[in-house]
């Protein structure tokens, strides 16, 4: 695999995907969302802007743990969709992108 071909990427990164090319695309916000207990049942404007946003274009994130002297996987990937596709229905896609991450 080429250099070129891997994307070591930080929080806030995308990942653009477009045909057969991949580029990084602009930065978008990331945190944390601390969740305290009061107020259960409100919901603010940033949740349901989010909630409109991962409607719209959904999310997909592999998640793998990387031995850095080894440069090999130690567990994984986990694929963890959200938004654009009904995971029961999707099975064999699924298998096929872990499949794929694990060729890498």
């Amino acid at each position: 695999m080429k250099r070129s071909d891997i994307f070591l990427i930080e929080k806030g990164d995308v990942v653009e995907f477009r045909g057969q090319n991949v580029k990084i695309g602009d930065k978008v916000t990331y945190g944390n969302v601390l969740i305290d207990g009061l107020g259960v049942g409100d919901i603010g404007n940033i949740v349901l802007r989010d909630r409109r946003l991962l409607s719209q274009d959904g999310i997909l994130i592999v998640v793998i743990s990387l031995d850095k002297q080894k440069k090999n996987l130690v567990s994984g990937p986990e694929i963890i969709t959200r938004g654009f596709v009904y995971v029961r229905e999707s099975e064999g896609l699924i298998v096929q992108a872990t499949e794929l991450v694990r060729s890498i």
